[in-house]
């Protein structure tokens, strides 16, 4: 499918997805429905009718290579490129003000940033265009990666903690040929032993890394991370 096609069709299908309700199109009523679903969505994620178009819009720009926002990519950030250089307090300053610039691009508080990319996510979903029918990645086709750890794993904040961790599942998705906003599984193995920590469905972006979006399996329970 072109870039065109695909773009058009998500710009019908972000004013038919329902946040927390399956999805109905209603063929004969098309422009009510867009306008119906518009108004759920908004009022879900906290945000304005307008704001909420707005951002959906830019959102759609940024996909077709229309628009970028005036910002670096994660990977050119120098917090982010070598991050056991910095403490968890300058690697969180770092985020945080890369995350506001990419919540000003779309023009929307950096509080709704992250529920905001992960409904546009679902949205953008590429497997939401196979022949109109709603399918969703499953364990058997996700592609996989590890991500050894150590500190952590156990919830420490050694070596960048959390922000650090994101940091490896971000790199190791890209070069995993892994594309922007799809479900990769993460398998989590702490290094000094080899024990499994936790198996993990994430997805990423350019901007504002890598995000856990659920917890497949935590064998390893009492050295899982936070």
């Amino acid at each position: 499918m072109t870039n065109f096609y695909k773009l058009a069709s998500v710009i019908l299908f972000v004013g038919t997805f329902s946040v927390n309700a399956k999805t109905t199109i209603e063929p004969n009523n098309p422009v009510s429905q867009i306008k119906s679903n518009i108004v759920n969505n908004s009022k879900t994620l906290g945000l304005s009718e307008k704001a909420y178009k707005y951002a959906t819009d830019q959102f759609m720009r940024l996909n077709s290579g229309s628009s970028t926002p005036d910002m670096q990519l994660i990977y050119e950030v120098p917090e982010f490129i070598s991050p056991e250089n910095y403490s968890e307090k300058e690697l969180n300053k770092a985020m945080n003000e890369q995350k506001t610039k990419f919540a000003n691009y779309f023009g929307i508080p950096v509080s709704k940033l992250d529920p905001f990319i992960a409904h546009m996510a679902v949205v953008f979903d590429s497997d939401l265009f196979s022949g109109g029918i709603t399918t969703f990645d499953t364990d058997e086709d996700m592609e996989t990666i590890t991500i050894f750890c150590e500190e952590a794993c156990s919830g420490g904040t050694t070596s960048g903690g959390g922000i650090a961790l994101s940091l490896s599942v971000y790199q190791g998705a890209v070069n995993a040929g892994i594309s922007q906003y799809t479900d990769f599984q993460v398998e989590f193995v702490k290094k000094s032993t080899n024990d499994k920590v936790s198996t993990e469905v994430w997805r990423y972006n350019n901007f504002s890394g890598a995000w856990r979006e659920s917890v497949i399996s935590k064998p390893c329970p009492t050295c899982s991370y936070n």
